[in-house]
Formats: structure tokens, C-alpha cells, sequence
């Protein structure tokens, strides 16, 4: 009877148990990864001469991540006072709006539970999940903003194949109310919205991943140019414009040039190129992480991964929104994983 009438209450008791493992004792050790440390000393240096556009370390810019962890880092010291607790809240906080955001979507896009149920249970005891969501890292901000992005457009598909939508009007301010009488452009324009706090949070990752996983999805769906028609591109770069764009303009009116080098420049193309600040463990670095890190899980997910692309033809997919589904999150892994291993420091 509690299934029946209280269906939410099962994905409600795994998002309190989350809640209590990842909050438990969150600031009773002190900051031990180098990225905790200068974070805190980048918004201690921020508090302290009130500019919230660019992040200071030992007197000099520091750009080595954009301005969102910045900014509720510091939210979170103007509530709470500055502690190891509160500078660790706001990646405590992503990881579980990461949890209910899945809770909330999932069975949205495929009309059940049940999966909603086991996969948001895995994601909440696998141990890697819960030590970086005690860590202040970028990390779980990103993860975020990729899955609220992608399950966003996968029920935007999802709704398209439901109902022929119309195609995009040719005025942005008229498409943009559109959006709110079609739950179609709807779904596309919160995708954009993710994209753009994800691109506020990391920069160039979130899009890197995220747009790659939905146009291999389309062409292997069949279906690229329905959802080239209907992805609301004008008033989405917009909405993303919207939400990432300021800091980044502020940034270069600041710095001008400096920024772009130190930025662009050393923190996007470099990683890609060079090892820096430590940050590289070879060619096979991410393998055992995730292999270990997901345990025990990974030993289901892998043939399940398998499965997704070789057991996974397209009629089969047609009838099955879960195949469909599988297909994304196996695209989202295997793109996610070569772009980290492809580059030479994470």
C-alpha cells in the first residue's frame, strides 16, 4: 500500500539515508586535497576585499576554475561562518540535488519507478559518489549539471516521439513563450539551462561532454534532424548565454588578456596537453578509480555498458524506453571517459 499511495516514499527514504551518510561529521577532519585548500584561501581572500569577480590566491589571480564553487563557498561562510563543514556544504549540496534530481526525472522519462528506485540506491552507497560529495571539488557540480542536461533532453526526445512538435518559431522572444505551453521546447530549454550553469561551473567540460552524447544518441536514434528541428537552439544559446556569459565578460573586462591566457589558456588547453598541479596519472589512471571506486556496482554496470551498444539494436530500442535510456547512459560514460583520459590531467 505504500508503493501504491506514496510512491515517492522509497526514493525519499535512499535521499534521507544519503543525506545522513554525506552531512555526518562533514567538517570533523580538516581540508586535505590541495584543491579544498586553495579554494578556501581563494574565498578567504575573496570575503576579505569584497570582489566577487575575480578569485585571489596569495595576491595573484587565481583561475583555475570558474566563479560558481567560488560563490557558494562563500554563500555558504556567510550563513554558516567559515568551517572545514560549511566550505564543504556546497558539494554535499550538488550531490544530493544530483540524487533527488534523478529521483524527479527518471520516472519521467520512463514511466516507472523501480529503476528510478535501484539506480538513485547504487549511486548513493557507491563509494566514490560519497567521498568526493565530502570533498569541496568542482566534481559533483559537474555531475550535476551533465545528468540534469542530458535526462532533461532524453525526455524532451521522449516527448517528441510521443507528439509531433510544431518547429521552432522564427522569433526568439516568441518561441521562448512557446517553450512554456510546450512541454517539448520545455524540456530542451532546462537542458540548455544545465549546460549553462555546468559551463559556469567548470567551463568547457559540461558542453563537452553533454553535446557529444546527445548528437551520437540522435544519429544513432535516427532521429538528428527531428532534434536539430525542435532543440530550441536560438533561445537555448541564449538561455546559456544568459547564465554563463556575465562572469566570464566581467572576467576579461578585469583582466583582459591575462584572463583568456590564464584561463582558456592554462587551465583548458594545457590540461589537455601537460600534466599541471599534479593533476596526472597516465593513460590508465581513470580505469581502476571507477573500477574500484564503483564497487561493487561496477561489477553489474560493465556488462550492462556491453550490453548497451552490442546487445542493443535499434527495433529493440523502438519498443523499449529503457533501452533507450541504457543507450544514453553508456554514451555518457564512454564519452565522459575518453575525454578525461584523452587529456593528461584531470
Amino acid at each position: 500500500m505504500v508503493s501504491i499511495r506514496r510512491p515517492w516514499l522509497p526514493s525519499a527514504i535512499v535521499l534521507a539515508a544519503a543525506a545522513a551518510l554525506i552531512l555526518s561529521g562533514l567538517g570533523a577532519y580538516p581540508l586535505t586535497d590541495r584543491d579544498e585548500g586553495e579554494y578556501a584561501g581563494a574565498v578567504a581572500s575573496m570575503l576579505r576585499h569584497g570582489d566577487w569577480i575575480i578569485p585571489t590566491l596569495n595576491g595573484e589571480s587565481y583561475l583555475e576554475k570558474p566563479i560558481l564553487i567560488f560563490w557558494a563557498v562563500a554563500g555558504s561562510w556567510k550563513l554558516l561562518g567559515p568551517s572545514e563543514f560549511s566550505t564543504r556544504l556546497p558539494s554535499a549540496l550538488a550531490a544530493l540535488s544530483l540524487l533527488a534530481s534523478m529521483a524527479w526525472l527518471l520516472p519521467l522519462a520512463t514511466r516507472g519507478r523501480r529503476l528510478t528506485l535501484l539506480t538513485i540506491l547504487c549511486l548513493a552507497f557507491m563509494p566514490i559518489f560519497l567521498a568526493v560529495a565530502r570533498l569541496c571539488l568542482t566534481d559533483m557540480l559537474v555531475a550535476w549539471s551533465v545528468t540534469w542536461s542530458l535526462l532533461c533532453f532524453f525526455i524532451a526526445m521522449e516527448r517528441l516521439a510521443d507528439a509531433a512538435a510544431p518547429p521552432n518559431p522564427p522569433k526568439a522572444l516568441a518561441s521562448a513563450l512557446a517553450a512554456v505551453r510546450n512541454p517539448v521546447r520545455w524540456w530542451f530549454l532546462t537542458a540548455w539551462v544545465g549546460l549553462g550553469i555546468g559551463f559556469l561551473a567548470k567551463g568547457p567540460v559540461v558542453p563537452a561532454i553533454v553535446i557529444p552524447v546527445a548528437i551520437l544518441y540522435a544519429f544513432m536514434e535516427r532521429r538528428m534532424l527531428t532534434a536539430l528541428a525542435h532543440c530550441c537552439l536560438v533561445e537555448g544559446v541564449l538561455a546559456f548565454a544568459v547564465i554563463a556569459a556575465p562572469w566570464y565578460l566581467f572576467a576579461y573586462q578585469r583582466l583582459g588578456h591575462e584572463f583568456i591566457r590564464g584561463f582558456f589558456g592554462a587551465q583548458i588547453v594545457a590540461r589537455g596537453t601537460k600534466v599541471l598541479l599534479g593533476h596526472g596519472g597516465g593513460f590508465l589512471f581513470y580505469l581502476p578509480v571507477l573500477l574500484l571506486g564503483a564497487c561493487p556496482f561496477a561489477a553489474a554496470a560493465l556488462p550492462g555498458l556491453w550490453t548497451a551498444f552490442v546487445g542493443n539494436r535499434l527495433e529493440q530500442r523502438r519498443r523499449s524506453v529503457r533501452r533507450r535510456l541504457t543507450l544514453l547512459a553508456a554514451l555518457a560514460v564512454v564519452v565522459t571517459f575518453a575525454l578525461f583520459t584523452a587529456a593528461a590531467c584531470g
